[in-house]
Formats: structure tokens, C-alpha cells, sequence
């Protein structure tokens, strides 16, 4: 389901892995800002076009297809072979996963009006989260939805200030999500009964991943927040670079992962803390959501790009691009990476196992090779210490991480398979790079 869990970590179970090639792409009659699920050898996913695709993932073709109401933004969850999706027009589906046949549906109420502003930014549906025979969703109409997964029949609800677009999580017998009035609340999963809820100041549509004894999420108050989970009580607030968040984190290995809009950036946070661990430059922004497996970071952005970066550092580790922005979380599957992209299609791209990342390196060497660098075509590089590894910085690029030997040689993937021999007098800063790139060996000088 959405953010891999119930509890909507983020957190793949599967090997950690970079992408490498595309493998197909599947063409919709929409923008895919849907998530896909992946159950049964197929690939489920939601477009603009109004209907929920289910696609092979071997060879990328269609075997069937479901009209919902609306635009199909959300994510699907399975449960069983039950597909469970909320069409734009606030009906809830049940579909069987074989043949897309209708189970039930279930009709919420309509949206509570937004003043007719495209800055409203008002971009998915809630995603259904399923625990304990149970389907938990959230609204346009303002209210979560607990309703039974066998029959349909609405168990109970729970009415917030505003429309609800963040994607329930579910963890030790509670649920937790945000609403545009600005609150996340904390709900009991049997009976709905309120245990808290926490102001945050502005729209909430980050999805809260619950792990730890805590929960964590985003704001349009240009903030991350950590609160405790039991009690609502706020543990640690972070200013996000003056930019909304939108997306949701995801966490693994006591950091929480998330990007921002305007600020451009993806960061990771010390989970218990707060403190900032790294932060890197996208160049686009991150209103989707990052997924974690191992120590690999997967993430889609503005730029078209589906980006693996190191879990450790945020460098770079390598790319693939589509032909429009990307807005949903990025999916592994058994040697695949899934993404929708606004161009209107699902890409799976294929893996390939995580190259060794340790440095052969002294530091002292890394520090050497520290500066500018011009090739004699002008095209410029920039080598810095980052976190005690070698980062690269090159044209609009987010930075890649370099992979350093003992004898200086090097080798950087994230920038189209660069590699190169940091070229230095013993005892005294390095004073070139000898590169190799598209198969040709240049010299990059450095910069004064």
C-alpha cells in the first residue's frame, strides 16, 4: 500500500538497489501522480484519465483496467485480492485484483468548498490503509472513514475542521493524519473516539509515518515535526528552508527522510532530535514522497528524474528521467523501480545491486583533490569533502557521490559513469583531474 505499511514508513523490505535502464513504460490517458501497488505480478495505479491500470510487470501490458470517478490520484491499497482505491468524486472502490471486477463501492460526501485558486495545490486523494479487516480513508468531505473491508458498511467516522487528503497510518490500534485545517489528529482504530490532535499552523496533506513511538510529517508551515505518539506531545519542530511540504518521510535507521517545494531540497533528520543530519540540493522541487530500502534513497522530483542517492551522505548514486515532472513515491518491485510521471505513463526502470561505496581513500587525500575544475570546453567540476566522503558537484545537477582508491583513481555514476585519477605533487593540493567520460579522456584543470 501507500508508503510500503500501514504505518506508512516509507521503508522498502526489499535488497537496496540503484536504477539502471528503463525496462517498459506503460501509456495512460492521464498524468500518473498515483502510487502504484504491486501484488500478484501486477503493477496497480491510478490516472488522470479516470480509471486504475493494472499492468503486468513483466512485459509492462495492460490486463485490465476499472473506470473510478474523477481523476485517480490516490494510491491503491491490496489487501488480500482486494484493490481498495477513492476516485475523485469521493466514492470509495473495492475491486477483485485478478479481474478489476466491482466488490462494493462506498459513497462519501462531497468536497468542503476551497475558494477556486490553483494555489490551492490541492493535488491527491487520500490513500486507503488496511489493518484489522478494516479500510481507513480520509475525505474531501472533511471526515476519516473506517469502514469494513468485507462488506463495505462504514464502521464509523470522524468529522476534522477541513478536507482530508493525507493518507491515514495505522499502528498499535490508532490513527493518525493530517487535515487542511491544519491539525493531525490521533484517532482510536476501533471506535474513532479523538486521543489527540496537534495544531501545526497551516495545511497538513503530509501523510504521518508512525515509527519508534513517534510520528512524523509535514506542513504547509514550512516545517517537519516529531511528536510522540501517545500522547500528541511536540518532541522537535524543524524549519524547512521557507517551503511547504507537501510530501511525506520516510524512515529507516533513526533518520527521517523528506523533501520540500520551494526550498528544493531533500533532507534527512535525526529521527529523535530533529537535528540535521544532511541536506542536499535537488535543483526541483520534492513534492512527493522518498522511499528507503537499505541504505538507498529513491525519490522522484520536477526535474523528470528518478534519483538513488545514498542513505548516509544524500549524494548522488545514479539517475533515469522521464519526459514530465514526478509527483508520486517511487515503488521498488522484484528487480524494478515503478514510477508514475506527469507525460502520462508508468516507467518501471530496472536495478541493478548497490557498487561498494567504501573509500580507499585517506582523508587527507580527499582533501587534497578539494576545489574547481575546468575541462578546456568550459564544463566545470567541483570536488568537496561531504560527511568525510568525496562529493561532486557538476552543472544543475544534485551532487553525486565519488568513490576514491588509495592511488587517487575514481569513480562517480551518478554523472553518466564519470570516472577519473586526482592528479597531485605528494604533500600539496591536487592540480588536476584526468577524466574519462562518453569513452574520452580529457584533463580538468583546476580553478584558481
Amino acid at each position: 500500500m501507500f508508503r510500503s505499511d500501514a504505518a506508512r514508513t516509507g521503508r522498502s523490505t526489499l535488497a537496496p538497489a540503484v536504477v539502471h535502464g528503463m525496462a517498459w513504460r506503460f501509456r495512460t490517458g492521464g498524468k500518473v501522480r498515483s502510487t502504484p501497488a504491486v501484488a500478484g505480478g501486477l503493477a496497480i495505479v491510478g490516472s488522470e484519465d479516470g480509471f486504475l491500470h493494472a499492468v503486468g510487470l513483466e512485459k509492462g501490458t495492460e490486463v485490465w483496467k476499472a473506470r473510478i470517478g474523477g481523476d485517480v490520484s490516490g494510491s491503491p491499497a491490496v489487501a488480500g485480492d482486494e484493490v481498495l482505491i477513492l476516485g475523485a468524486d469521493g466514492v470509495l472502490h473495492a475491486l477483485g485484483l485478478r479481474q478489476g471486477n466491482p466488490l462494493w463501492t462506498l459513497a462519501t460526501g462531497p468536497d468542503v468548498p476551497i475558494p477556486d485558486d490553483p494555489r490551492a495545490f490541492d493535488l491527491f486523494q487520500s490513500s486507503p490503509a488496511v489493518a484489522g479487516g478494516v479500510v481507513f480513508v480520509g475525505g474531501g468531505d472533511g471526515l476519516v472513514h473506517a469502514v469494513d473491508l468485507a462488506t463495505g458498511k462504514e464502521r464509523w467516522s470522524h468529522r476534522t475542521g477541513h478536507r482530508v487528503r493525507s493518507s491515514p497510518a495505522v499502528a498499535d490500534g490508532r490513527v493518525f493524519l493530517g487535515s487542511f485545517d491544519g491539525n493531525v489528529y490521533c484517532l482510536d482504530a476501533e471506535t474513532g473516539a479523538e486521543r489527540w490532535r496537534f495544531d501545526t499552523g497551516d495545511v497538513v496533506q503530509s501523510s504521518p509515518a508512525v515509527a519508534g513511538g513517534m510520528v512524523y510529517f509535514g506542513s504547509r508551515s514550512m516545517a517537519v515535526f516529531g511528536l510522540e505518539a501517545l500522547s500528541g506531545r511536540l518532541v522537535w519542530r524543524r524549519p524547512h528552508s521557507g517551503s511547504w511540504i507537501l510530501g511525506s518521510p520516510a524512515v529507516a535507521a533513526g533518520k527521517v527522510v523528506i523533501g520540500g517545494s520551494d526550498s528544493h531540497r531533500l533532507e534527512a533528520l535525526d529521527g529523535a532530535t530533529g537535528a540535521p543530519l544532511w541536506s542536499v540540493d535537488t535543483g526541483a522541487r520534492v513534492l512527493g514522497s522518498p522511499t528507503i530500502a537499505g541504505d538507498v534513497v529513491l525519490y522522484g522530483a520536477e526535474d523528470y528524474r528518478v534519483h538513488a542517492a545514498d542513505l548516509e551522505t544524500g549524494l548522488g548514486l545514479t539517475w533515469e528521467f522521464t519526459e514530465a515532472a514526478l509527483y508520486g513515491s517511487v515503488v521498488l518491485a522484484d528487480g524494478l523501480v515503478l514510477a508514475g510521471s506527469d507525460d502520462d505513463h508508468l516507467y518501471a526502470f530496472r536495478t541493478a545491486p548497490v557498487f561498494p561505496r567504501q573509500d580507499g581513500a585517506p582523508r587527507e587525500l580527499l582533501e587534497a583533490a578539494a576545489g574547481r575544475y575546468a575541462v578546456e570546453s568550459g564544463d566545470e567540476y567541483t570536488l568537496s569533502v561531504h560527511m568525510g566522503r568525496l562529493r561532486v558537484d557538476y552543472a544543475h545537477y544534485p551532487p553525486g557521490l565519488a568513490i576514491v582508491s588509495a592511488d587517487g583513481s575514481f569513480s562517480c555514476p551518478y554523472f553518466f559513469g564519470l570516472r577519473g585519477r586526482i592528479v597531485r605533487q605528494p604533500g600539496r593540493p591536487a592540480h588536476a583531474l584526468a577524466l574519462t567520460l562518453w569513452g574520452r579522456e580529457a584533463e580538468a584543470r583546476r580553478v584558481p
